[in-house]
């Protein structure tokens, strides 16, 4: 080969080359949410408020979307995924935590999908995320960092259990390896019993840890006085801790207490 067909070559390679990479698709698909049979409402999610993002929902319902997705180049897949939150659990074999995982293919640069989704009956009451993504041809995805909340209720019992912390009454300062002693009550409409009660905290830097938790049986009736001290960790930083007690039902429906703030030493 002489050197000028070696130059031919490079060049030949180089401009190929160069046109792939001009051709590369960066573009993210689109994804619009057409109809939701249930509509998007404000309402407050762990704590905080979601504007227009959450979706209100009983068990045995249906669930139905329309979507509009399109892409520049070509759709690949839809993905699906309901799945519960940190503080969504059952406990009685007759309820179960709701997961759906529905993977669709698609083809073109636009498709107008519709999507019907029946929630269990024995589904587990609670808050649930709801997460529709889409990926194109080369592997662009939309819809992967947002997500919408599902607001659950089990129609077998929708009624919210009552929680009520008689002590500690103010803030507390303590050392660590010291006792917090907590003790209120836990009411419901139904037997408390596959219930559970939690004692959480949250640190100076945010972070939620389980302190502690106890399951109830049918001893407990429709009304139970707890009533416990836990040890806090001498491995935890000093500064200023909030502790909450918490409540679930046998179905998951749940209820928070005030915050018990401790100053921690």
């Amino acid at each position: 080969m002489n050197i000028f067909k070696l130059f031919s070559a490079v060049f030949l390679l180089l401009t190929v080359l160069q046109s792939c990479k001009k051709q590369t698709d960066t573009s993210s698909p689109s994804i619009e949410l057409l109809s939701v049979s249930h509509a998007l409402q404000s309402d407050t999610v762990c704590g905080e408020l979601e504007e227009n993002n959450v979706i209100r929902i009983y068990s045995g319902q249906t669930l139905e979307l329309q979507l509009k997705l399109s892409d520049n180049k070509g759709l690949s897949q839809l993905k699906i995924d309901i799945h519960e939150n940190f503080d969504c659990h059952g406990h009685k074999s007759a309820v179960s935590p709701w997961q759906v995982l529905d993977l669709t293919d698609l083809i073109g640069t636009e498709q107008i999908i519709t999507k019907t989704i029946v929630v269990p009956a024995n589904a587990t009451a609670g808050t649930y995320h709801f997460q529709i993504r889409v990926l194109d041809e080369s592997g662009n995805e939309a819809g992967g960092t947002t997500a919408y909340s599902i607001l659950l209720k089990n129609t077998s019992d929708s009624v919210v259990p009552t929680l009520t912390v008689d002590y500690p009454t103010t803030a507390l300062t303590l050392n660590r390896g010291q006792n917090i002693e907590v003790y209120g009550n836990v009411t419901d409409d139904q037997p408390l019993d596959g219930s559970r009660l939690e004692l959480v905290y949250f640190t100076p830097s945010g972070n939620r840890q389980l302190a502690w938790t106890n399951l109830l049986n049918s001893s407990a009736g429709n009304s139970y006085n707890y009533d416990f001290n836990y040890i806090i960790p001498t491995t935890l930083v000093p500064g200023a801790y909030e502790f909450q007690v918490r409540a679930f039902d046998a179905v998951g429906n749940s209820t928070f207490s005030r915050f018990i703030n401790v100053d921690l030493n």
